[in-house]
Formats: C-alpha cells, sequence, structure tokens
C-alpha cells in the first residue's frame, strides 16, 4: 500500500514539484534539449550560438531551445531550470550527465533526434521539415 501511495504521489505531483514537465509544451512547441556536463562548455556554447543566429527559422518552426547541465538550465535563455527540473530531464532521457547530448522534441512530444555532438541548424530544420505536422503547417500558412 504504501509503494502505492508513493507511486500516485510521484506520478501526480512529482514532475510539478521537482521537475520540468515538457508536457506543457505538447502540441505548441518543438523543443531543441541540449545537455552539457556544465553551463560553460565549449560544445554547449557552440550549439546555442548557432541557434541564436536562425531567429526567425527557429520563430517559423515553433522550435525552443533548452539549455540543460546537472545543476540547473535555461529556458530559451530566459527562464531557469532548477537543479531538481535538470536532473529528471537527465534522468527522463537516460542520458549520462558528463557528456554532451542534444535531442530534437516534436510537438507531439516524441523524440525525433539526438545526437552527441553539435549539430547544424540546416540538419535541425530539415528533421523538422520532413515531419508531417510541419508539412501541415507549411502548406496551410500557418
Amino acid at each position: 500500500m504504501k509503494r502505492l501511495l508513493l507511486l500516485v504521489f510521484s506520478t501526480v505531483f512529482g514532475s510539478a514539484i521537482f521537475g520540468q514537465n515538457l508536457d506543457e509544451y505538447q502540441w505548441q512547441m518543438r523543443l531543441l534539449l541540449v545537455f552539457s556536463p556544465s553551463e560553460n562548455t565549449d560544445l554547449l556554447r557552440q550549439q546555442v550560438d548557432l541557434f541564436s543566429e536562425q531567429k526567425a527559422e527557429n520563430k517559423e518552426r515553433d522550435l525552443i531551445i533548452f539549455q540543460i547541465y546537472p545543476d540547473g538550465g535555461l529556458i530559451q535563455n530566459t527562464r531557469n531550470l532548477t537543479k531538481w527540473q535538470a536532473q529528471k530531464l537527465f534522468h527522463q532521457f537516460r542520458l549520462p550527465q558528463d557528456q554532451f547530448h542534444l535531442l530534437l522534441i516534436g510537438k507531439d512530444g516524441g523524440e525525433k533526434f539526438r545526437s552527441p555532438k553539435v549539430t547544424n541548424m540546416k540538419t535541425i530544420y530539415e528533421l523538422i521539415d520532413q515531419m508531417p505536422m510541419r508539412r501541415s503547417e507549411m502548406t496551410s500558412g500557418n
């Protein structure tokens, strides 16, 4: 009985209290999750710089970036992630905390791409532009 209560509590309240709940972005935004061993790595900075250079293209594709490191992070350079939220994301995506990883999450909440290295934005955009929802957006003018 204690295990059941703990499971219910952690499922219902865990993401709200201890972790970043990516569900709030589902069907609204595509996410570029950049995991790094610290906020000061060259790979993280390179990926963020590549992303930042393409503001119009990112907006057109409803793409936002998360910078995630073991002791915290940032969402779109404006919202802070706590250590608890960052830890939950490392765990959720089964990533080691001592390595760089990039993940692309679609509007449906599914993982679309994973890479252990800096990835140019052209590659990211090509992946997004092949997604059925994006194709529909392009033909409907949204």
